[in-house]
């Protein structure tokens, strides 16, 4: 499951980083000037800006994060609970000025499609209808995503974690990850990946979580075994 997730997460050509500490600490973020040079770009075809931040809802911490709805509609990257298709529920999320939330923020505060969820913004608390519910493994304490010009409006910030980029057909993976560091690295201090790289690394810290539960199985086993043999 957690490794079809990620094949459908998981598919821009590549994805660029701050290098400064690669974290998504407000010091190891992009200033939207990035997106105009990004733009400019001869072999991009379309990329996404993500940023996040951490909130309180419910005497609880969650993220609140942003993207492209307009590129996420194309290039499906959103795996969906309910509806079903992502799709419908981007469209719905653009013309209601809603929001998608992770399985794991409905299933613990009881939201689902159709209900709202109320955050505190820029501006005070604000309620936003809930367009669609995602399936989500990288947050167990739950995540809402908005579209990036609504995360705007609300937070009065623009800043960049991470931007997702598409290439375009034929082009080379590698040699546009080269590029695209030399071109931005020095101004940006810009750190890109490819996609297969980042979908190791996911897979490697899933197994490594797992490492915990081989143990105890390992120990369940043995002490079977010497209840058998006494």
């Amino acid at each position: 499951t957690v490794n079809a997730w990620v094949e459908q997460t998981v598919t821009s050509d590549l994805w660029i980083r701050p290098a400064h500490g690669l974290s998504n600490a407000p010091a190891a973020a992009f200033p939207p000037s990035i997106s105009a040079e990004v733009a400019k770009i001869p072999f991009v075809e379309a990329f996404d800006r993500f940023r996040g931040r951490d909130v309180i809802f419910r005497d609880s911490i969650i993220m609140v994060g942003s993207g492209d709805f307009d590129v996420a509609s194309r290039y499906g990257t959103m795996p969906m609970v309910h509806p079903r298709s992502e799709k419908a529920a981007i469209a719905r999320a653009l013309k209601t000025n809603g929001v998608m939330i992770s399985e794991s923020l409905a299933s613990r505060f009881d939201l689902e499609t159709g209900s709202s969820i109320t955050l505190p913004t820029a501006n005070g608390g604000r309620t936003f209808p809930i367009a669609g519910v995602y399936r989500d493994y990288s947050n167990d304490r739950g995540e809402v995503v908005m579209h990036r010009a609504l995360y705007i409006d609300a937070y009065r910030d623009e800043a960049i974690n991470t931007i997702a980029i598409y290439l375009k057909k034929g082009s080379d993976p590698q040699a546009a990850r080269a590029e695209i560091e030399r071109l931005l690295g020095a101004k940006y201090r810009v750190f890109a990946f490819t996609n297969a790289t980042i979908r190791t690394e996911v897979m490697r810290i899933f197994d490594q979580t797992f490492v915990i539960t081989y143990a105890l199985l390992a120990v369940s086993l043995i002490v079977a075994v010497l209840g058998i043999v006494n």
